[in-house]
């Protein structure tokens, strides 16, 4: 996660060859209109806007918590309707992490293991249906030392965790699911400033870090949504 330091290796980071999201004319509930992008394995993707540029609702329709009403959107070169997120996370490796991370990313009266291992329950559990506290420990420990979270143990509330490691926790726990494509809404909303300045931000950690401001990519929902701002609390 540190940065890059030869040039070349960030060149080869990239595979612009494999497609793994597009966007393809997309229409959602929300008023967008023509939205068009694509995603290629390895790279980031900034979306960036005004409040009520609709930014966090894109991001709800792509993960199937809000209806897209035209055009195409494909995974891996194949067009999909996803219907809910853990449609998402099973068939389509596809995490989000909710800007209101304490309402929809986090069960704050659960530990930081269950936190973290609840996306992967399913395959630690295989066929017999029946979790173990230390094969779920075993699992979920690794990347909460990568991400340095900072707790007495991984028994800890995650109610009692600063905002900064409730964040880490919310990325944990799609890091451990093998997520292919990560939808980060909002990523330093809520969070301590050393934490903010202890995580390099992600153009001088990657050089395949791309920006697009939300408005070229909606070509556009119109001046509804701009008397709108309660569209997107970004």
């Amino acid at each position: 996660m540190g940065a890059t330091s030869d040039p070349g290796d960030a060149a080869r980071a990239i595979d612009t060859e494999h497609v793994v999201l597009e966007a393809r004319a997309l229409a959602t509930e929300f008023g967008h209109r023509d939205i068009s992008f694509t995603l290629c394995r390895g790279e980031i993707l900034g979306v960036y806007g005004l409040v009520g540029a609709g930014r966090t609702e894109l991001a709800r329709a792509i993960v199937g918590a809000a209806k897209i009403t035209a055009g195409q959107l494909l995974i891996r070169d194949r067009v999909v309707a996803i219907s809910g997120m853990t449609e998402a996370l099973n068939r389509y490796r596809i995490g989000f992490i909710s800007e209101d991370r304490k309402q929809e990313g986090l069960i704050l009266a659960h530990s930081i293991q269950r936190n973290v291992g609840i996306t992967i329950w399913r395959r630690l559990a295989g066929l017999i249906g029946w979790l173990r506290d230390a094969v779920e420990l075993k699992a979920v420990e690794p990347f909460a030392t990568r991400l340095n979270v900072r707790a007495p143990s991984l028994d800890q509330s995650v109610g009692n965790l600063s905002g900064g490691n409730q964040q880490k926790v919310s990325i944990a726990k799609w890091l451990a699911a093998n997520v292919e494509i990560l939808i980060v809404d909002e990523p330093t909303v809520g969070i301590d400033i050393n934490t903010k300045s202890a995580n390099p931000r992600p153009d001088q950690r990657d050089r395949q870090f791309r920006r697009v401001r939300a408005d070229d990519l909606q070509r556009h929902a119109g001046d509804d949504r701009r008397r709108r701002p309660d569209l997107d609390h970004a």
